[in-house]
């Protein structure tokens, strides 16, 4: 027996590397096992492991630890575990083998992937960092792309894509896969460009092994060191991107080359022509190219000749008709989803959006209400709410639902909007603070010319009006063809009677953009003040001709004929279209008295007076009222007293009706 005993071992290995495990059993089970060594008997487990008798197995390498420390035993021993499902059990005994021989790589590459499939990431990637310190270059690069991949998933971009660099970097040793990663990675580091680009090297490899007999199998088990296991895997992916041309696509789209996504969809089809997400992700395309008339044809294709799922076909017309404004024909369809999922918060959101968009708030709220219901953590949801509650003049209440989506994400963009809803209800501090913490926030946001002309409004209000023409002329300077900033700085001046550098950028705003109608009027105001009436009446009856339904364009031009000689008429026609527009216009009144008392119509003179006191001050008192009218200049005591006996009457009337 002991003359053969080594014979039967050799037999053993050679059969084990034939993987012929029965027939290398039948060889071991001859040999005397006592006389066997460590590594040997740890051996014969594995052996009766594959032949089925786990169990056995098991027991062997059970009796092997208790005797002797042997770091192969529980490395065994820990794999057997595994593939029969005693996880923890397989992790103490891999932890063990570790401990008492830290140096075999592939026990930290083992461990790491376990931990890996565990999701625990952090765990997984440490000891794949030990792994590849171990690991020989021939080797490695399929370490580095699991560590990559634990990067990914942990959401670390920047260690995933300096990992699949790593991968990248062995000449030769490159497939599809590793750039799709990558490609991935530059993606959600927001760089399209780069992951385009590696993305298209994906594509093109794949395009390429197509025509290899085996698909590239050979190629992928060479250059990784992988097995077939992980080729199906890839394969699989592969197939699901459709030859990873539906991210290609995905990342042409969001950098506005839709002819190349396209292309590449259209491609795609060729290969995969029941894939009904390629056909949705052309719509997409058509529709955020502007080629709403091909995505809409689409659609009714789609929904005649493919099997999609009704909802999807619903929600996807639904963002076609809101890509062109087209609200009034999007809400029913959201009703629709909403009645098939009134849980949906996707679907209260667009309810809600769509219904500020048609300008019925009410619906709006009833909807965000909801929203809120379903989705009380989602600052985007609070956001929602303050825009809608902008719309209804309720700045403060707006102000607080920004507030409510601070607290959930401190943002630059909440941070700006809470500052408008400050501004707009006067409370210029907060919005001046917000204001400041956006741009701690965001340092970016800063360089922006709309936040210097934000700025600008706010200390224009608070009175630092030198302070607000320096936050304007900045962002004149970021964006000189905005005439809206060069109103705003005219404004400043004005109120500073700067008339002449006011008037200029007037002018200049004008000259950049001639539809910004504003600075007519600002102008005209501006050489009233400097006493230039022919030409400030120009451009007040330029303006009103511009904006024929607006009461105050008629009412300035009524004041600039007002003060020119032989114009009395001109403008009393003026002041008579502004109330006709609107009769509540109580200033019209008091120059419409002063005109009737010019050609000595005193009834008349004394019923615009008692208007203007009816409609200019509706919440004064009868004496506040009375106050007001004797402090009038150039009219004598009979038209103020008869002025005086109407507004008596015109009060208690208007008491007694209320």
């Amino acid at each position: 027996m002991k003359l053969f005993n080594g014979y039967y071992i050799k037999k053993g290995r050679q059969y084990i590397k034939e993987g012929n495990f029965a027939k290398a059993l039948q060889y071991y089970e001859k040999a005397d096992y006592g006389k066997l060594d460590t590594a040997e008997k740890v051996q014969v487990a594995e052996v009766y492991h594959e032949c089925g008798r786990t169990e056995h197995a098991l027991s062997l390498l059970g009796d092997i630890i208790g005797r002797v420390s042997s770091d192969k035993a529980h490395e065994r021993r820990a794999h057997i575990l595994h593939e029969i499902g005693r996880e923890e059990e397989a992790m103490r005994d891999m932890d063990e083998a570790i401990r008492l021989n830290p140096e075999p790589y592939m026990y930290w590459y083992t461990r790491g992937i376990w931990r890996k499939d565990f999701q625990d990431y952090e765990a997984a990637s440490a000891d794949l960092e030990e792994c590849v310190k171990r690991e020989p270059e021939d080797s490695v690069v399929s370490t580095y792309y699991e560590l990559g991949m634990c990067y990914w998933r942990m959401e670390d971009y920047g260690r995933a894509e300096e990992t699949f660099r790593k991968v990248l970097s062995y000449p030769d040793r490159d497939i599809p896969i590793f750039h799709y990663r990558l490609g991935k990675t530059l993606e959600n580091l927001g760089r399209p460009e780069e992951a385009a680009a590696s993305m298209r090297k994906a594509v093109d490899q794949v395009i390429e092994w197509e025509y290899i007999s085996d698909k590239g199998q050979r190629l992928v088990l060479t250059r990784t060191g992988y097995g077939a296991g992980a080729f199906r895997i890839f394969t699989e992916e592969v197939e699901r991107t459709c030859g990873f041309r539906k991210d290609l696509a995905g990342l042409y789209a969001g950098l506005k080359r839709y002819g190349e996504a396209l292309e590449e969809i259209n491609r795609a089809l060729e290969a995969y022509p029941d894939n009904d997400g390629l056909y949705l992700q052309r719509v997409a395309v058509y529709r955020n190219s502007g080629r709403w008339e091909d995505a809409e044809r689409e659609l009714d294709v789609l929904e005649k000749e493919r099997d999609v799922e009704e909802r999807v076909l619903w929600m996807e017309r639904v963002l076609l008709y809101r890509a062109q404004n087209r609200d009034s024909e999007a809400v029913p369809l959201l009703h629709k989803l909403y009645e098939q999922d009134s849980e949906n918060p996707i679907v209260c959101y667009w309810l809600a959006d769509a219904y500020l968009d048609l300008g019925q708030t009410e619906k709006a709220l009833e909807f965000n209400k909801r929203l809120l219901e379903l989705e009380d953590d989602d600052p985007l949801n609070e956001q929602q709410r303050g825009l809608i509650l902008e719309e209804t003049g309720a700045y403060g209440q707006a102000a607080s639902a920004y507030g409510r989506a601070i607290a959930m994400q401190d943002r630059a963009d909440f941070r700006m909007k809470r500052s408008y809803a400050y501004f707009m209800d006067s409370r210029f501090d907060e919005a001046l603070m917000d204001l400041h913490h956006a741009a701690e926030l965001e340092p970016g946001i800063s360089e922006g010319a709309g936040y210097h002309h934000a700025m600008g409004r706010v200390l224009e209000e608070m009175g630092h009006l030198d302070m607000a023409i320096a936050s304007f002329t900045k962002a004149i300077d970021i964006q000189p063809e905005h005439a809206a900033y060069y109103e705003s700085r005219a404004k400043c001046y004005l109120t500073l009677r700067e008339l002449e550098k006011a008037e200029l950028d007037c002018i200049v705003g004008y000259d950049k953009d001639a539809s910004y109608t504003d600075l007519i009027s600002l102008r005209g105001n501006v050489l009233y003040l400097k006493k230039e009436y022919a030409e400030s009446r120009n451009l007040a009856s330029q303006f009103s001709r511009l904006h024929p339904d607006s009461p105050s364009a008629f009412f300035n031009l009524g004041i600039v004929c007002f003060k020119l000689e032989g114009e009395e008429d001109a403008a009393r026609n003026a002041f008579d279209q502004a109330l006709a527009l609107d009769p509540s216009y109580g200033a019209c009144y008091i120059y419409k008295a002063y005109l009737d008392y010019g050609r000595l119509d005193f009834k008349e003179a004394i019923e615009n007076l008692a208007n203007w006191s009816l409609f200019t001050f509706p919440e004064l008192s009868l004496e506040e009222r009375l106050e007001h009218l004797e402090e009038l200049d150039g009219l004598n005591e009979t038209v103020l007293e008869g002025a005086a006996r109407r507004i008596t009457e015109l009060y208690q009337g208007h008491v007694y009706l209320s």
